[in-house]
């Protein structure tokens, strides 16, 4: 038996028919679900719930409680000699403007306020800018920390998805963006170092499987950050340097080990640069190693609360190159329901990784 409530609403209304489901929560992406249904195609009820093109509202109820809010997206039917269902693809609803522009006020206007979105922000900060492109698909967003300063002036493209705009301004102020458990778009500042919520060991249940994801072309030993010439103050440009790459290349060592990348930061005055470029270096690492903790046997800590993206943990897993005790961050939780059996995956990165932090030190050194 389950020890845990799981519910699956669609449009409205509970559906019971359902297997195989797995909630995707994440701390710098939308959230997403996927389940799969018989395929009745001869029952009226099954081709109104799952019309392709429907984006019907879906919501994941656990013990009672909204733990996903979103809408589907994708209904694929899976059709086999021996079996017929239909699976199931849905996002949470800020997902939408990872797909669509800014409104222009043709056609249907949107809501709050009906009509045109303008182009460009003269002086607002990131929360009153966000909300303004978010207010057409009556979306609220909920900031977690000061939006901090006012940008100058910043322009979405006609033909430019809005989510593509946010996330860079986001991480120029710090933030990376997700949604809320009821469907709101979620503003919130990665932690850099917190209370663990559980030590694994390899070899110690309830740790069964360690999956290293190493990418060393997304690893560089500098970061060269541009900004440009604005209203008369002269441009600038800022180096950041890998303290655990290329440091002997002056001394004479290894040409390989020099791997420069440059960027331009479109909105960061001159005094800012030398920060965002040291903030770049240290995002790097979320891209650069991550690790897949694989088949955990419930879906909450020891301390029974829900495994949570944005959460800390500690690894010691000499099989993965873990070959210390290390804090990392819990970047993406996946919890599964198939039969009568829960399980969790957590995808983890080095902290620091989203806040713009270096690390102190590397698992493997």
């Amino acid at each position: 038996m389950l020890d845990e409530k799981i519910e699956l609403v669609i449009a409205g209304k509970k559906f019971a028919n359902w297997f195989d489901l797995e909630v995707t929560l994440s701390v710098d992406t939308f959230d997403s679900v996927g389940f799969s249904a018989p395929f009745e195609p001869d029952r009226k009820e099954f081709r109104d719930t799952f019309k392709p093109f429907g984006f019907a509202a879906v919501q994941v109820l656990l013990n009672g409680d909204p733990l996903f809010t979103g809408t589907m997206i994708d209904v694929s039917p899976q059709i086999t000699a021996e079996t017929k269902s239909v699976a199931v693809k849905c996002y949470a609803f800020p997902g939408v403007l990872c797909d669509c522009t800014a409104p222009t006020g043709v056609g249907y206007k949107g809501r709050r306020p009906k009509g045109a979105i303008r182009t460009e922000f003269k002086k607002l900060s990131l929360q009153a800018i966000a909300q303004q492109l978010c207010d057409p698909f009556d979306l609220d967003c909920e900031f977690r920390g000061d939006p901090g300063p006012r940008f100058d002036r910043v322009a979405i493209k006609f033909e430019e998805k809005i989510h593509s705009f946010l996330v860079p301004l986001a991480k120029q102020r710090g933030f990376v963006i997700t949604n809320t458990e009821d469907g709101k778009v979620l503003f919130w500042r990665t932690i850099k170092r917190g209370v663990p919520v559980v030590d694994f060991v390899e070899g110690v249940p309830p740790l069964t499987s360690v999956r290293p994801k190493f990418n060393p072309q997304d690893c560089y030993s500098q970061v060269s950050g541009y900004a440009p010439a604005k209203r008369g103050k002269p441009g600038g440009v800022s180096v950041a340097l890998s303290p655990f790459l290329g440091q002997t290349l002056e001394a004479g060592g290894p040409i390989n080990e020099y791997r420069p990348i440059s960027c331009k930061f479109d909105d960061t005055e001159r005094a800012d640069a030398a920060d965002s470029a040291k903030a770049k270096l240290a995002r790097m690492y979320a891209n650069m190693c991550s690790w897949d903790i694989e088949d955990l046997p419930t879906w909450r800590d020891p301390d029974g609360k829900l495994w949570d993206p944005n959460t800390s943990l500690t690894l010691l897993a000499p099989g993965s190159m873990i070959y210390k005790q290390s804090e990392l961050l819990v970047r993406e939780v996946k919890l599964r329901q198939f039969s009568d059996k829960l399980s969790a995956s957590l995808s983890t990165v080095l902290p620091g990784a989203f806040s713009g932090e270096m690390p102190e030190t590397l698992p493997w050194l």
